[in-house]
């Protein structure tokens, strides 16, 4: 017998995957979401975001 709950892909994560940033070199501006995979469980106050890039660096802090 076969599990056909695994083999149903979740409606969500569709929709996800099509909001994402898509996974390519580009030279120009793009649009989309960008996720980072966490191990256990972490409240948005513990959480910053670092980027350094050629227009500066940018934090952003997460409040609750």
């Amino acid at each position: 017998m076969q599990n056909s709950d695994k083999e149903k892909e979740n409606p969500l994560l569709a929709v996800l995957k099509q909001k994402g940033l898509p996974e390519k070199e580009t030279t120009e501006p793009v649009k989309g979401l960008l996720y980072f995979p966490l191990d256990g469980k972490h409240k948005a106050k513990d959480l910053a975001l670092t980027y350094t890039g050629p227009a500066g660096k940018i934090t952003l802090e997460f409040h609750q």
